[in-house]
């Protein structure tokens, strides 16, 4: 979960990942240098509270 998704684009994006697969809504999805794929979420307070109580 990150607060800020375009700013974690923009620091991804300036070590050398890219974007694979961008969801309506607020995730991101990116493949590192390395090769690792990850998923990013930028969830709203409200569901915050609902999934992780």
């Amino acid at each position: 979960m990150v607060d800020d998704l375009a700013a974690v684009r923009a620091t991804l994006a300036s070590h050398g990942a890219f974007e694979l697969t961008s969801v309506t809504g607020r995730y991101l999805f990116v493949r590192h240098a390395d090769g690792s794929e990850v998923e990013y979420v930028d969830w709203t307070p409200g569901i915050s509270v609902r999934m992780l109580g």
